[in-house]
């Protein structure tokens, strides 16, 4: 617990949530509490399909650390919680405060269970966070006879009105789980409504996936959330090797699983399966972009990712690519620091292989951003407010 001074704890807001609440609801149970934070109340929910699952703090402290944090608030829970991860929570503020200067060090107040005394089964299960992307395939097909369930929540990076994109994915999530024979446990949330009032998602999406493995519980021991990023690699971000491990409790396992491989290797590794090939899904485009477009392949991660196929040799296999590499648009993306590794690896395989030169051009543009300087900057600020124009037209003479 961190110390702080009389005067600093005087003017310190609060943050609580009430009792988590558990009841059926239309086939479904749903678990939900009432975080209040700066005068305002929200009021956020968690719907599964089938029980058992847990209603204990856990859950909605995982929620509610780091939004105290961003607005200085102390944290006060009514109830006790685990001992672990509440001796844990001083360790976790420590690595938000020193990514981010804005989050910081709050008092936490809560009562601690007796760590003795669990009430779950010796027998629950390994669970996986599943997307259908390059990393949950990877760790998936990696502990493939230790995970027995796949968990995808709806309400995360696909928001909860896109419903032909949900129901796309979640066939596909069901056809996998069913291919690879893994029970599947799907959850809805409405937590975003919540957390983007205050913290980026790409901060808070590791606090709400162990969020969900404490709400899991009951059913699992031990839960499995594949890295977005190698060792090499590593930059603060919401989940982390450092980090995931500390939301863990006494009856709940959280492992941070495959920063022991770069991308490349995770496609490589991955691209001899034939449900992979059937089924990755990694774009984000298409989620901010109505209709169901399961990968948009123009986005930076689709091509990203078609570039790691191409050098596996399967890129016209994976059939959820419905368009060719446009290897002028890949020349062109512009890249933000955390996104050139991929790429940098990326060119050393097709060096290294030496049988791609196209390739291996515009893997070089966009590592050095050639259309990000001079002229190429003008004609693309150009071209830019001539599409914007178009569908201006579009829109307002429906041509």
């Amino acid at each position: 617990m961190y110390e702080l001074s009389l005067a600093r704890k005087w003017f310190m807001g609060l943050v609580t949530f009430t009792e988590p609440g558990k009841l059926e609801k239309e086939g479904c149970i749903v678990v939900s509490s009432s975080i209040k934070i700066e005068g305002k109340s929200y009021e956020v929910w968690y719907r599964i399909p089938e029980g058992p699952v847990s209603s204990a703090n856990e859950t909605f402290l995982a929620l509610s650390l780091l939004t105290a944090m961003k607005t200085g608030s102390t944290l006060k829970i009514s109830g006790d919680v685990s001992p672990k991860l509440l001796g844990n929570i001083p360790r976790i503020q420590e690595l938000f405060h020193v990514w981010d200067r804005s989050y910081q060090n709050i008092p936490v107040e809560a009562g601690e269970k007796d760590a003795l005394q669990s009430t779950f089964s010796d027998d629950r299960e390994v669970g996986c966070f599943f997307t259908g992307g390059v990393d949950s395939f990877y760790t998936l097909l990696k502990h493939r006879d230790e995970i027995t369930t796949l968990i995808y929540v709806n309400g995360f990076d696909v928001q909860m009105d896109e419903l032909l994109l949900r129901t796309e994915i979640s066939q596909m999530i069901r056809d996998i789980s069913n291919k690879f024979q893994k029970k599947l446990i799907e959850i809805e949330t409405n937590l975003r409504a919540f957390s983007d009032n205050y913290i980026s998602w790409s901060f808070f999406h590791g606090a709400a996936l162990a969020s969900i493995a404490h709400l899991l519980s009951p059913k699992l021991k031990k839960i499995y959330i594949p890295a977005s990023d190698s060792y090499a690699d590593l930059f603060p971000w919401g989940t982390h090797p450092l980090l995931d491990p500390l939301w863990s409790s006494e009856d709940t396992e959280i492992v941070h699983d495959g920063g022991e491989a770069r991308r490349l290797d995770k496609i490589l590794q991955i691209s001899s399966n034939d449900v992979v090939l059937k089924s990755l899904r990694v774009c984000l485009s298409s989620i901010n972009k109505s209709g169901g477009v399961y990968n948009c392949c123009r986005c930076e991660k689709c091509m990203r990712t078609m570039v790691g196929l191409r050098i596996a040799g399967v890129l016209e296999k994976c059939t959820t690519f419905k368009r060719p590499l446009n290897l002028g648009g890949l020349a062109r993306t512009e890249l933000t620091t955390e996104y050139l590794p991929y790429y940098r690896e990326s060119l050393e395989a097709v060096e290294r292989l030496g049988n791609d030169p196209s390739l291996a051009k515009a893997l070089r543009d966009v590592i050095n951003g050639k259309y990000q300087h001079g002229v190429w900057k003008l004609y693309r600020r150009l071209l830019q407010k001539l599409v914007l124009v178009r569908n201006w037209y579009r829109a307002s003479f429906g041509k």
